[in-house]
């Protein structure tokens, strides 16, 4: 997917943050796979959700990352999970902030 977008693997290390390409080459190389976090990131770069993530590099011959059907799922609940958990951090700040509005009110 990297290379048919024309993103240099310095690019894609840069954009999620990485010190250097070497860890692009070793996902690439299926010396070990990112992390779902790092899935999660991949697939925002690239405007897919995990699942075509995952789907568009089987098709396209790749192998990121090697899973079964249980482990493509299991990474589909982690992201699900990782998406409510940031929600909800974001509705608790809503709510903080919330609080103290109401407090200054009342006082």
């Amino acid at each position: 997917m990297r290379k048919k977008k024309k993103i240099s693997q310095s690019e894609l290390a840069q954009k999620l943050g990485l010190k250097t390409s070497g860890t692009i080459s070793r996902w690439e190389n299926e010396d070990f796979y990112p992390e779902t976090k790092t899935l999660l990131k991949i697939a925002k770069i690239f405007d897919v959700n995990l699942t075509e993530l995952v789907e568009l590099n089987l098709m396209e011959g790749e192998t990121l990352p090697k899973a079964s059907i249980d482990d493509t799922k299991l990474i589909e609940l982690q992201a699900q999970l990782l998406e409510v958990q940031t929600e909800l951090v974001e509705i608790l700040k809503e709510n903080r902030e919330l609080r103290k509005e109401l407090r200054n009110k009342e006082s």
